[in-house]
């Protein structure tokens, strides 16, 4: 095929360059619009897998109300007397703050739910969750709070300076004593992408015309020594958190106001995990040591895990299908602590990078090889993805994978149609030169078998392209022989199709000047050795058969060794001397062997016994059986001929696109 690229024409160029950056405006466009946005989420998820879980602070502890707790109570919701013997085991156990995930919107007990009440007065380092439910949540939500209950709230807020936040008009609270007596309040809102996960947090929420922090946030906050709650202002990058003594936390901020958190793990990610029932079974027993060991200044969050009966609080996150969202608020802790908040490359600078990686693409398919150019768009594309992963693993930046995933192939896809399309001008001058030259080659071999009345001879060809490397041919002589012929030069297509005419014209030349087989070998080996460079060479059979003797005579130069189907034997005729052409040695030698009547001779290409079936091969014991029966039962050579070609066909299920494929029968009548 012509490489049009190799010519870089100026026009052309510019052409591809123009067809390249519309498929990239075509592409942003979708990328804006949010057409990708599902699929590049997924593909992050992925990212997370490939990376593993990382070990979150060891500042953070869990306790967690797992399906063991629930069955050692016999009950759910466990006794709201049992989370103020939890809080005294953790405060005994010097815990430096407390944040119960858990919703206790409704009285359920009122001596469990005083107890609890009471207990959480006592500790000023214990935040109570509260939740913005969502429209479609089955909680009983507040619109319109009652002046008191508005006022408690108000000590958990501060003024909207108008951040770019999440605003909403719903509230659910803790039941009203433990609202009153709580020191703190966080909210346990989370933001769900549209294809369902959780991957963001709404850190700061509005509601009215206040902003309410998140449980993680009030958390930090006391770890910090903060009683109150921090306020906030807009930065370039979204918002920074502010807290009384000036320490300053920057979160990035997307349009809805949730803050992408680079995700540690789920429950593998915190060691430093306890099962509610052993903390209080510690506390009980009086195992002070333990309770110190596992919490002594550890900002510790209380959450549920159960899967059993229990398992309400479940959503699916990066890691999971089926995650507890306490591992959500436990990731927020650690995104907090470490600064593991996720940011992503601006749109103008991923826009900018593409354009000037889409112009290298549109140059490289237009200027090289369609294979060359395709190996090249593949190694950007491969590039641009493992960048992508290590950004993410290493550096907590989010890059797009659709449009990166997409682009280069289209543009390939787009160039290389259009490089094609001007290749199709010169195509049909091709195919018809090709054609022309197969005419050509075919009327070289035999047209008709000759009339002799003791011979009965049969040769077809089917090369795998256009024009091919095998050859046969029947030739009689003057003093009444036939002289047989069958070759097959190394490789395919026309410059195969050279050399097989420049042996065929050496046969016809040898045929009339040399009275043997051996003797037509040498001369051709030598006519073929002068002509072509190294490394090319033909294999060839050549016999003579007598109609006054029943004797064929044979040189057989390297070719897949014939054979001869007798009444009561099959007779390989083996090589008697190397492939013409291919070492500077001219020892030819002949073969004898007896050819009666009823006996068949069978000569082949390589093309007949290595053709493909998955990786078998047809093979010379399926072709010896297959031609032993017919010759046997007295089938013609056409029919043995025209069978062979059938049952490889049927082996291969395809055409012959493997190599050529040469058939020649002579049976002797």
């Amino acid at each position: 095929m012509p490489q049009l690229g190799a010519r870089r024409n100026p026009r052309h160029l510019i052409a591809g360059t123009v067809v390249a950056i519309a498929c990239l405006a075509v592409l942003s466009l979708l990328h804006v619009g949010g057409v990708f946005r599902t699929a590049d989420l997924k593909i992050r998820d992925g990212r997370y897998l490939l990376r593993g879980k990382q070990l979150a602070s060891p500042r953070i502890a869990l306790v967690t109300i797992d399906d063991r707790t629930i069955e050692a109570y016999g009950r759910w919701p466990l006794p709201r007397s049992q989370y103020a013997v939890l809080i005294g085991a953790l405060g005994e156990g010097g815990a430096a703050v407390i944040g119960l995930d858990l919703l206790l919107f409704d009285r359920v007990d009122a001596a469990d739910d005083s107890t609890l009440a009471l207990l959480t007065g006592e500790f000023p380092n214990v935040v109570h969750a509260f939740v913005f439910p969502p429209r479609d949540s089955n909680l009983e939500a507040e619109h319109f709070l009652p002046d008191d209950r508005a006022a408690r709230l108000k000590l958990d807020s501060f003024p909207n300076p108008g951040l770019p936040i999440w605003q909403t008009s719903e509230i659910a609270l803790p039941f009203e004593d433990l609202l009153f007596s709580s020191h703190a309040l966080g909210h346990v809102a989370v933001l769900l992408d549209q294809d369902g996960p959780v991957r963001r947090l709404p850190f700061l929420v509005g509601f009215r015309d206040r902003v309410y922090p998140a449980l993680s946030l009030r958390m930090i906050g006391l770890a910090r020594g903060e009683r109150e709650p921090p306020r906030a202002e807009r930065s370039p990058g979204g918002i920074i958190v502010i807290w009384a003594n000036g320490e300053r936390l920057e979160m990035p901020v997307d349009g809805e106001g949730g803050t992408a958190i680079d995700f540690a793990g789920d429950s593998d990610a915190f060691p430093n995990q306890y099962s509610m029932l052993d903390v209080v079974q510690w506390y009980s027993s009086g195992q002070d040591s333990l309770l110190r060991r596992a919490f002594q200044d550890r900002i510790v969050l209380v959450g549920n895990t159960a899967v059993g009966e229990a398992a309400a609080d479940i959503g699916t996150t990066p890691f999971s299908n089926k995650t507890p969202l306490v591992y959500v608020h436990a990731n927020a802790l650690d995104a907090l602590l470490e600064g593991r908040f996720l940011r992503h490359v601006s749109l103008p600078t991923f826009l900018i990078l593409w354009t000037l990686a889409t112009v290298l693409i549109g140059w490289l398919v237009m200027t090289r090889p369609l294979l060359q150019a395709a190996v090249s768009v593949l190694i950007i594309a491969v590039a641009w993805q493992a960048t992508a992963f290590f950004s993410l693993a290493l550096g907590r930046l989010d890059m797009p994978s659709v449009l990166p995933a997409t682009l280069p192939f289209l543009v390939y896809a787009t160039l290389g149609s259009f490089r094609l399309f001007f290749v199709e001008r010169h195509a049909g001058e091709q195919d018809r030169e090709l054609q022309l030259a197969r005419d050509i080659q075919q009327k070289l071999l035999p047209q008709q078998a000759p009339d002799l009345p003791d011979l009965d001879v049969f040769g077809t060809n089917m090369p795998a392209q256009e024009v091919g490397g095998d050859y046969f041919d029947w030739i009689p002589r003057p003093n009444g022989d036939l002289l047989v012929a069958l070759g097959d030069v190394s490789g395919k297509g026309v410059s195969a199709s050279l050399l097989m005419s420049h042996l065929r014209a050496s046969l016809h030349v040898e045929a009339r000047n040399s009275s043997s087989p051996a003797d037509m070998a040498r001369h051709m080996h030598r006519s073929l050795y002068t002509a072509v460079e190294r490394g090319r060479f033909a294999t060839f059979f050549l016999a003579t058969l007598s109609p006054s003797e029943e004797e064929l005579v044979f040189c057989n130069a390297g070719h897949n060794p014939p054979f001869l189907v007798t009444a009561d034997d099959v007779v390989l005729l083996e090589a008697t001397g190397l492939p013409l052409g291919l070492m500077d040695i001219d020892d030819y030698n002949e073969g004898r062997q007896p050819f009666r009547r009823g006996d068949v001779l069978v000569v082949f290409s390589d093309g007949v016994t290595e053709a493909p079936q998955g990786a078998d091969l047809y093979g010379d014991e399926r072709l010896i059986a297959l031609v032993t029966g017919m010759a046997r039962r007295g089938d013609s050579a056409e029919q043995i001929g025209n069978a062979i070609l059938s049952d490889v066909a049927a082996y291969t299920r395809r055409g012959n696109d493997w190599d050529d494929v040469t058939v020649l029968v002579i049976r002797r009548l």
